[in-house]
């Protein structure tokens, strides 16, 4: 099952359980409900991201699960983007009210959770060419090059 304030209409029309739902307003579910929790590239469009990672821990079972990711906009290809993007924010409600980096991403998750695994994202995806050299520059300096962040963390 899924929560989204905006359900994609293809994925209902193929038959996920996708329901509407504002994710500002905390998590409806009983405390202990789910073994994993998937939050990808969820967090930094709410209101208050802490609160919702309350919210995964509350819902989460003993020992359970969640996968986290967000972007890194510390990065040095996400800073660029920065100056050159229109201010989408002004506009969409649904844009990004949380900046992270990956600090203050394992920061976040972190303060309610045991990181396992990070795992560190990036590619070029219009350059895909240049992809094999983003490989050697994100092993030099992952805060750096690093695109989007993800975290498996247990409760």
């Amino acid at each position: 099952m899924g929560l989204d304030i905006l359900p994609n209409k293809n994925l209902l029309e193929k038959g996920f359980d996708i329901r509407k739902y504002d994710l500002n307003k905390g998590l409806p579910f009983k405390k202990s409900s789910f073994d994993i929790i998937i939050a990808l590239e969820v967090l930094e469009h709410l209101y208050n991201p802490y609160e919702m990672m309350k919210e995964i821990k509350r819902v989460l079972k003993p020992n359970g699960y969640a996968i986290i990711s967000m972007p890194n906009t510390g990065s040095i290809f996400s800073r660029i983007g920065q100056l050159y993007e229109k201010r989408l924010d002004v506009l969409d409600v649904y844009w990004h009210h949380y900046q992270p980096n990956i600090t203050s991403i394992t920061n976040l998750v972190s303060n309610e959770l045991k990181i396992e695994k990070k795992i560190f994202m990036s590619s070029f995806r219009r350059l895909k060419i240049l992809n094999p050299l983003l490989k050697i520059l994100l092993n030099l300096n992952k805060n750096a090059f690093c695109g989007d962040f993800m975290v498996k963390a247990r409760k």
